[in-house]
């Protein structure tokens, strides 16, 4: 009997060293981005009270750390890049593992889409990895995908990045987590945009796509579990007979007792030819706080949503604010063109003066005057067409607003 005893403790021994090195292999091999994206808000997800969802527009277009900032929110971005409302549901479906939300805004650019994933299906192990496996998994994994290899992919994901030994770089020996609460900006402006005609709010899509059967699925699934549901449609742009299914959000507002913010309605609430960084309709930084100021103005003023600077979480807060804040105008420091640091500078923690050599006209760089503009109520612009200087043209003396410290200096030159 002891020996079937010791050999039983053996094994078990065994089996948790092997799992142990198969866990430490299968973190070294796989791809990060999950775990950067995501990681944050999986191990500390007491956190957040908001989650945010959808695909790369908000990503790119809704900045968590600023609006708690400006308005004391918890919230994390969850969305992810080419993911179809089928993926943004199971990405839900994974998070509700670790923290159930008081708030879930559901974006909804694509719903005309049909297909369940982007072809590249490593964007759906991008949105995914980061989660453990549970039930939820193994059913996310059979709805997502037709085939055996790429099931057992998802739920084992060693499956997949096993053969990854001679990829292996000093980086996959350790995870940098995303400090802005899952925020990635955009570096750049676009000015060829142009502002797309919008549909009428009565206008709707003919039938019912697949997307849009999975948003009713995830609305019902948070009316179950009593979460509150926000949606809303992230300016872009998008054709206008795309645009028109995200009018689905006024059938499902109204069938469901929910808000539907079209914040693409919001008159001059974003300027399509500085607030966009590509043709595909991604807001630069300066866009995104301008759609993340909207977003929050709306949800403190709607929901009952805590605000966190008040509380206990407003020490972890503030702190993980300070490494963002501080990372945020290092980038700002490092740019090399005077548009990209005045898109930058629209931020709701700095102010600037701003001093220009007497020769430069709008006539002669309209866009930056117009990006100078852009700062108007949000900015201490001091704006002296009297300066001279043989050095630069324009020189740059910004300060963070809540303490008046001086954080960053630039001159630049347009010759």
């Amino acid at each position: 009997m002891r020996n079937k005893i010791k050999i039983a403790l053996h094994l078990i021994i065994f089996a948790v060293l092997l799992g142990t090195v198969l866990l430490n292999v299968s973190n070294v091999l796989g791809r990060k981005y999950s775990k950067q994206k995501h990681g944050n808000y999986i191990e500390n997800p007491e956190d957040y009270d908001v989650i945010f969802l959808g695909t790369s527009h908000v990503i790119n277009g809704i900045n968590p750390m600023e609006i708690y900032k400006e308005y004391g929110v918890a919230s994390y971005n969850l969305a992810n890049h080419a993911c179809p409302m089928a993926l943004t549901y199971w990405v839900f479906k994974n998070s509700l593992e670790v923290n159930t939300p008081k708030l879930v805004v559901v974006d909804l650019y694509a719903l005309n889409w049909e297909n369940k994933l982007d072809k590249n299906i490593d964007y759906a192990h991008d949105a995914l990895d980061a989660f453990s496996l549970n039930l939820t998994k193994w059913q996310c994994a059979w709805d997502l995908f037709d085939n055996l290899d790429d099931r057992m992919q998802m739920v084992f994901p060693f499956a997949k990045y096993h053969g990854r030994w001679n990829e292996i770089k000093k980086e996959d020996f350790y995870i940098a987590k995303n400090i802005a609460a899952g925020w990635q900006f955009r570096m750049g402006i676009n000015t060829e945009i142009k502002k797309p005609e919008l549909p009428d709010e009565g206008a709707l899509p003919e039938k019912k796509t697949l997307s849009m059967e999975y948003l009713e699925r995830l609305v019902t699934e948070c009316k179950e579990r009593d979460i509150d549901v926000l949606l809303c449609y992230i300016p872009c742009a998008e054709k206008t007979e795309n645009q028109v299914y995200g009018n689905y959000g006024y059938v499902l507002a109204e069938e469901y007792g929910l808000n539907y913010f079209n914040l693409a309605k919001v008159d001059s609430l974003v300027d399509y030819g500085i607030d966009f960084f590509d043709e595909a309709g991604h807001l630069n930084t300066s866009g995104a706080k301008k759609v993340s100021s909207a977003l929050g103005d709306f949800i403190i003023s709607n929901y009952p949503v805590t605000d966190c600077r008040t509380t206990d979480k407003a020490k972890s807060w503030d702190d993980s604010y300070e490494i963002y804040f501080k990372s945020y105008v290092a980038n700002m420091q490092a740019r090399n063109s005077a548009d990209d640091y005045l898109m930058m500078l629209n931020n709701v923690n700095l102010e600037a003066d701003i001093y220009l050599n007497c020769d430069v006209t709008r006539e002669d760089v309209p866009l930056l005057f117009k990006l100078i503009d852009n700062l108007n109520g949000d900015v201490l612009k001091k704006v002296d067409e009297n300066w001279e200087s043989e050095d630069a043209d324009i020189r740059i003396v910004v300060r963070r607003k809540d303490t008046g410290e001086l954080v960053g200096e630039k001159s630049f030159s347009f010759s």
